[in-house]
């Protein structure tokens, strides 16, 4: 059974204050725009890159726990590359994680509309938030995994969303403005541990909204 729920902020003030100072410290950075798949001469996908799971769409990000081809596991490169952006994109998740959540990994987007896809590689419950100004992109989140046509709606904006995203399906609806999403969770293989310098406690709760069985 795979429960979607939505997360209450123990601070709405707090949160209000911190997304303020993190947007304005987003805006002072470029992301990286996604990595686009490598192709043969005949134009097929000859290396899948994250192209290939979300779309060309948008700009794209992670801190924390990452999967590398060549090195593993390990801290990411834009981890070190931008420290106090880590720290204050971790910090930020202590308002929108719930008390107990695992989290290794941080994905920060920026203007991504994603395609309908799975996140293969994490493990158990995410969570999402949008923040900055725009309007529409709702986040569509499936009964079931890509096969699956049935949906649900809802506005991420200011309004964290928890669910398994490696057994939902889910994608972006289309939006306009200045949209950043940042989702929250753990790439903690079961046998490998692993500790980040930086932590994300979680003060949030959550409250169930719907639930699905998975075949």
């Amino acid at each position: 059974m795979e429960e979607i729920k939505i997360v209450n902020f123990s601070d709405k003030t707090a949160y209000e204050k911190d997304k303020e100072a993190l947007i304005k410290l987003l805006d002072s950075i470029t992301i990286p725009p996604i990595t686009k798949n490598r192709l043969d001469p005949s134009g097929n996908i000859k290396v899948p890159e994250r192209e290939n799971i979300i779309g060309r769409i948008g700009r794209t990000c992670n801190f924390g726990l990452v999967r590398g081809r060549a090195t593993g596991y390990c801290l990411s490169r834009h981890s070190r590359k931008w420290p106090k952006v880590y720290k204050a994109v971790f910090d930020f998740g202590n308002h929108v994680c719930p008390v107990g959540m695992d989290v290794t990994s941080a994905t920060l987007n920026y203007g991504v509309k994603a395609k309908k896809h799975v996140d293969s590689f994490n493990v158990g419950d995410s969570v999402i938030v949008g923040i900055g100004e725009y309007e529409g992109g709702k986040l569509r989140v499936y009964e079931g995994g890509n096969d699956c046509e049935s949906y649900t709606s809802y506005n991420i904006r200011d309004s964290p969303l928890m669910f398994n995203g490696a057994k939902l399906a889910h994608e972006t609806e289309d939006f306009t403005g200045s949209r950043y999403t940042i989702i929250y969770y753990s790439q903690r293989p079961k046998k490998l541990p692993w500790t980040s310098d930086i932590t994300v406690a979680g003060t949030a709760t959550t409250s169930t909204l719907t639930t699905h069985s998975i075949v």
